[in-house]
C-alpha cells in the first residue's frame, strides 16, 4: 500500500475504529438476542449434517416423499397422535383442515380476537368469515362462555388459539363443540409440547402446528403440520394438499398443492429429539421471569396446563419505557400483534367496535415479549432481569 494511502486509512480507522470494534463486540456477544437461530444450529450440527445428507442423496422423488412422510409420523407420535400431514405452513394446515371439514363460503368460524393475522387469513382463504371473540386476560386464550356467545346458525367451526405457547381452557370448548355438533380446530402454531390436563396438545380431535424458524420446533423457512387420530380427516387433508385426489368434500375447493418439503423435514427431524430438553430450558427461564416480573402483568398459563413458553409477555403500563430500558442494556425485545387482526386493513370493513375487545386491545397496546429461547445462557437471563430492574407497572 502506498505510504500516503496507508496514512489516510490509519487516520480514518483511528476515528471510526473504536465504534467498529464496539459494534463487533455487541454483535458477537453483548446483545441478548430475542432469537438465536444460529445457536440452535450449532447445538445440533452433526444431526443436521446427517439428515440433510440423507435428503440430498435421495435417488428419486419417491424417496424424498418417503423421507418427509417419516418425519410427519415421527412428529405425530411425539404428540401422541397416529396421523400427521405435513403442509407448506400452519396457515395452509388450518385452511386445509377447514376444507376437509366442509367449511366454505358464507360459513362462520369463531376464533380469538388476539392472534397472529394468519389464523384469520386461513379462515378467509376458504371463503368463510372469521368471527373474533375477546380472550380472557390470564393466558389470552378463549373460554367456552365467550365462544358460546358468538355462535350463530352460520357457525361451522371454532378455532381456539393456544397463544404464546399457553394452552387455553380447551376442555369446555371441546364439550361445547360436541354438544352443538361444531368441530373444533386447534391453532397450536406456538404450542409444540404444551400440555392440557397432562396431555400434549392438541387436546381435541385435531391441531395444526407451525414450523416457522422461531417456533419451539422450527425449520429454515416455512412449514406446518396437522396431527390427528381421525384417519378419515387425515386422508381428506392429504387430498386437499394434493389436487390429484378425488374426495368430493374437498374437490370443489380447488386448492393448490401445499406439501412440507423434504429439506425442511430434514431440519425438523434433526431438531425433534432435542425438543423436550429445549422446552425444559424455556420453562426454567420462564420461572425465573415469573418470580421477577409479577408486578408487570405477565401473560401466564392457566391451571391444569404446561406451557411451551413460545413467548414471555409482559403488559406494563408504559411499554415504550420498558423497551427503551431493555435496549439501553442491549437486550432485544419485541412488540407482537400491535394491531389486532380484526382492525387491520385486510379485515376492517367496517371495523368492529373496539370496546367489544378490551383484553385484545390491552394485549396489542401493552404487550412486550422478552427473550425466552432455550439457547440463552444463565448470564443472559440475569441481564434481562437486571435490565428490567425496579420498573413499576
Amino acid at each position: 500500500m502506498a505510504p500516503d494511502l496507508k496514512r489516510l486509512v490509519m487516520r480514518h480507522y483511528r476515528r471510526i475504529g473504536p465504534a467498529l470494534d464496539l459494534a463487533s463486540r455487541v454483535r458477537k456477544d453483548l446483545v441478548v438476542p430475542y432469537e438465536a437461530y444460529d445457536r440452535h444450529n450449532r447445538a445440533v450440527e452433526a444431526d443436521l449434517q446427517r439428515e440433510l445428507a440423507a435428503v440430498l442423496s435421495a435417488g428419486n422423488t419417491f424417496d424424498l416423499w418417503s423421507y418427509a412422510r417419516r418425519f410427519e409420523l415421527d412428529f405425530a407420535a411425539w404428540c401422541d397422535r397416529r396421523h400427521g400431514v405435513g403442509t407448506s405452513s400452519c396457515t395452509a394446515a388450518l385452511a386445509m383442515t377447514l376444507t376437509a371439514l366442509g367449511v366454505g363460503p358464507g360459513d362462520e368460524v369463531v376464533t380469538s380476537a388476539h392472534t397472529f393475522i394468519a389464523t384469520a387469513l386461513a379462515i378467509r382463504s376458504v371463503g368463510a368469515v372469521p368471527v373474533p371473540v375477546d380472550p380472557r386476560p390470564l393466558d389470552l386464550g378463549l373460554t367456552a362462555e365467550a365462544v358460546e356467545g358468538a355462535l350463530t346458525s352460520r357457525t361451522r367451526a371454532v378455532m381456539p388459539v393456544h397463544m404464546h405457547g399457553h394452552p387455553c381452557d380447551i376442555g369446555p370448548i371441546l364439550d361445547l363443540g360436541q354438544a352443538r355438533g361444531i368441530p373444533v380446530v386447534e391453532d397450536c402454531a406456538q404450542a409444540h409440547g404444551a400440555r392440557y390436563r397432562g396431555r400434549r396438545l392438541p387436546a381435541g380431535p385435531v391441531g395444526c402446528f407451525s414450523f416457522w424458524p422461531n417456533k419451539p420446533l422450527g425449520g429454515a423457512g416455512n412449514g406446518g403440520i396437522l396431527v390427528t387420530d381421525d384417519e378419515d380427516l387425515a386422508r381428506r387433508v392429504e387430498t386437499a394438499r394434493d389436487p390429484d385426489g378425488g374426495d368430493p368434500i374437498v374437490a370443489r375447493a380447488g386448492r393448490t398443492p401445499g406439501f412440507l418439503n423434504s429439506l425442511e423435514a430434514a431440519l425438523l427431524k434433526a431438531r425433534l429429539p432435542h425438543l423436550d430438553a429445549w422446552l425444559g430450558r424455556r420453562a426454567r427461564i420462564a420461572e425465573r421471569y415469573r418470580a421477577a416480573f409479577r408486578h408487570l402483568d405477565p401473560v401466564l398459563p392457566g391451571p391444569e396446563t404446561e406451557s411451551a413458553w413460545y413467548s414471555f409477555v409482559l403488559r406494563p403500563r408504559d411499554r415504550d419505557a420498558l423497551k427503551r430500558r431493555l435496549a439501553r442494556a442491549r437486550v432485544e425485545s419485541r412488540v407482537e400483534y400491535a394491531v389486532p387482526w380484526f382492525a387491520s386493513p385486510t379485515f376492517a370493513d367496517p371495523p368492529p367496535d373496539p370496546a367489544r375487545f378490551p383484553v385484545a386491545r390491552r394485549a396489542a397496546g401493552h404487550g412486550l415479549s422478552l427473550p425466552v429461547h432455550p439457547m440463552l445462557t444463565d448470564e443472559e437471563v440475569d441481564r434481562v432481569v437486571q435490565a428490567v430492574g425496579d420498573l413499576r407497572s
